[in-house]
């Protein structure tokens, strides 16, 4: 993950040396509090914090769509400082972003708050 951040936007781009198609860019408002990934917005869910100590100091929350759709991508696991933890898909299958080192514990763990 590259993060560059302007003054209100911060932009986060996950690129995929062996799968270009699972390159993934979001743009963080930091004044709003809106994440968007393409065309589409998320707001956090009021009160719904995941602290994951092992991974950052600061807790992820939940973001889900602004407008949602049945088909919709969603919750979105993000925190300022580690960028996009987590990405549920009703349509597709679930991301978890982990530095390489982490297990497949971790992931199934993170998995499950997604759907909390």
């Amino acid at each position: 993950m590259t993060l560059e951040m302007q003054k209100e936007i911060w932009k986060y781009d996950y690129k995929y040396d062996a799968d270009s198609e699972k390159n993934m860019e979001f743009t963080y408002d930091l004044k709003s509090d809106i994440l968007k990934c393409g065309f589409s917005e998320f707001k956090p869910i009021n009160g719904i914090e995941i602290q994951m100590d092992e991974l950052s100091k600061l807790p992820f929350k939940k973001y889900e769509l602004t407008e949602p759709i049945v088909d919709g991508t969603g919750p979105i696991l993000f925190n300022q400082k580690y960028g996009v933890l987590a990405i549920g898909n009703v349509m597709a299958p679930d991301f978890v972003y982990l530095p390489r080192n982490k297990d497949k514990i971790m992931a199934e763990n993170i998995r499950e708050k997604l759907t909390e």
